[in-house]
């Protein structure tokens, strides 16, 4: 899903001229698919009495806000508000997956008491 909408966001970024109004669906979108995602994975969490639960969940709510002040701003210029998103964008899922979801899976497998391979 997110991947998808990255494409989609970055092909607006590169034209002069973007379309808001699709932007607009494509953001409403990526907004009620990430509140779905945080918050089964923040049950989740809680289920298994993660200890790093509140921290976790700041980076789904700082997340969650920048996308939205991206709804917010789309009036003005569509093209650099999907520049902006996806910059944001390949930040914040470069350092949270790499980190706060590395680390849940790392506690995890702790608790499993096996290794789960990242990727590799």
């Amino acid at each position: 899903m997110v991947t998808g909408f990255l494409a989609e966001v970055e092909a607006m970024a590169g034209q002069e001229r973007s379309d808001g109004g699709r932007l607009g669906l494509l953001v409403g979108d990526l907004v009620a698919y990430c509140k779905d995602h945080f918050l089964c994975e923040e049950e989740f969490m809680l289920f298994i009495g993660y200890p790093d639960f509140a921290a976790h969940s700041e980076w789904h709510r700082q997340c969650l806000e920048a996308v939205e002040e991206c709804l917010d701003s789309l009036a003005g210029d569509p093209a650099a508000t999907a520049r902006r998103l996806t910059v944001y964008l390949r930040g914040w899922l470069t350092g949270h997956l790499a980190g706060a979801d590395r680390q849940l899976g790392e506690y995890l497998s702790r608790q499993l008491g096996s290794e789960i391979k990242y990727g590799r």
